[in-house]
């Protein structure tokens, strides 16, 4: 069971260790929303999309716990994996990543791993390769094999919340959300 200790220790080690590599990266420089592909929202750098996800997600869990909502395999291993999963949830939108299909959420799983270790994810919290490909595709599209194919077993869970993040963080406004319910 996720606790508020627990969810302030994993946004403290967050902020204090993955902030930097990101800006490192130059997540900072790269476009993930507004732009040609989504004129519907206002631009917003990856970092920023990045950020704006955790800490939506961090405070609707917070909101879960203080309510004492139980969700079946929320704890703080499944939070940290969820984060991780998160931010690299955009692989795709980074300017070196080459499909391997069709689709841009064909990532090399090779990729999403270097991506992930060069972030320094890896001590935040362990996932495979198919999890962190299944993160990356979009909950309106038709592929979502990968899900499949992960040894993780909270695997739906981890999607969900990587969804939720998603979501959260490109929110304009609180009317958003009433008109697409």
């Amino acid at each position: 069971m996720l606790t508020l200790e627990a969810l302030e220790r994993v946004l403290s080690e967050y902020v204090d260790r993955y902030v930097p590599a990101m800006l490192r990266r130059g997540y900072h420089l790269l476009l993930a929303k507004g732009g040609k592909d989504y004129q519907h929202l206002p631009e917003q750098s990856l970092f920023t999309h990045i950020i704006n996800g955790v800490f939506g997600l961090a405070r609707f869990l917070r909101f879960v716990v203080e309510q004492g909502i139980p969700i079946h395999g929320l704890d703080e291993a499944a939070l940290r994996k969820a984060i991780a999963l998160y931010t690299v949830h955009e692989v795709h939108k980074l300017p070196d990543v080459e499909p391997i299909g069709s689709t841009e959420f064909a990532i090399p799983l090779e990729r999403l791993r270097e991506e992930y270790e060069a972030l320094g994810l890896r001590d935040f919290a362990d996932v495979d390769e198919h999890l962190m490909r299944a993160a990356n595709v979009h909950k309106r599209s038709t592929r979502h094999g990968d899900l499949l194919l992960t040894l993780e077993e909270n695997a739906p869970l981890l999607e969900l919340l990587v969804r939720l993040a998603d979501g959260l963080a490109s929110i304009k406004s609180l009317e958003m959300c009433y008109k697409h319910s």
